[in-house]
């Protein structure tokens, strides 16, 4: 009997970015060796690497990227913006990002190099939330 191969090319990029993406949950960077550290914007740019698109380095220039996005109208591989008042004093100002995994989550990796999926109106991040925008091209 044959085997189907499957091809993750012709899958759509968002569930490869997302399936991608939650395999590091739960990982911690710094212990695993060679010791590598990641923030919340180098994670981003770490997992749509994976799927052939090049984010900036920072979270603040990635929230300059692609198409502004309601946040009631996000879909799985939309980037969600953070203002966090111990990095930022300005209330605009961008202090993390987080991809939308589907369902009311987020997929992203905190100062500690964790990676956390982690549901989006958990009282810390919904005061938090500030904006989204949808990098990944919509079929």
């Amino acid at each position: 009997m044959r085997r189907k191969h499957h091809r993750t090319s012709r899958c759509d990029p968002s569930k490869r970015l997302l399936t991608y993406a939650k395999r590091f949950v739960g990982m911690q960077f710094r212990r695993h060796p060679p010791p590598l550290e990641l923030d919340c914007s180098q994670f981003t740019q770490m997992v749509f690497a994976h799927i052939g698109v090049k984010l900036p380095r920072t979270s603040q220039a990635q929230a300059k990227q692609g198409l502004a996005v309601n946040l009631d109208d996000l879909l799985p591989g939309d980037l969600i913006f953070y203002h966090v008042p111990d990095r930022n004093l300005a209330l605009e100002d961008v202090g993390h990002v987080a991809i939308y995994a589907g369902h009311g989550k987020m997929v992203h990796c905190l100062p500690t190099s964790n990676v956390f999926l982690t549901d989006m109106a958990k009282p810390y991040w919904n005061d938090k939330v500030r904006f989204a925008r949808r990098v990944l091209s919509q079929k």
